[in-house]
């Protein structure tokens, strides 16, 4: 590599967790202070990629889906 990519700090041996800003080894899924699991992959500032909560997203469609059938049924039927 060479010292330009060493001086953008894509050479690193450690990555930084982006909920309690620990530093960990590359290799680590989760992060031993707050247990936050966390991908293996950093962005360009030295944080590890914080992984898609599926099942939040579902349990957010599936909200908003009861929300409109009760007001179809409650106004409109």
């Amino acid at each position: 590599m060479t010292m330009a990519k060493a001086q953008k700090g894509l050479m690193t041996t450690a990555k930084k967790c982006p909920a309690c800003f620990g530093s960990l080894p590359m290799d680590t899924k989760e992060c031993t202070y707050c247990n936050q699991s966390v991908k293996a992959s950093i962005n360009k500032h030295g944080y590890a990629n914080k992984p898609i909560n599926w099942y939040a997203y579902l349990m957010c469609f599936l909200s908003w889906a009861g929300l409109m059938i009760y007001i179809w049924w409650v106004f409109i039927k």
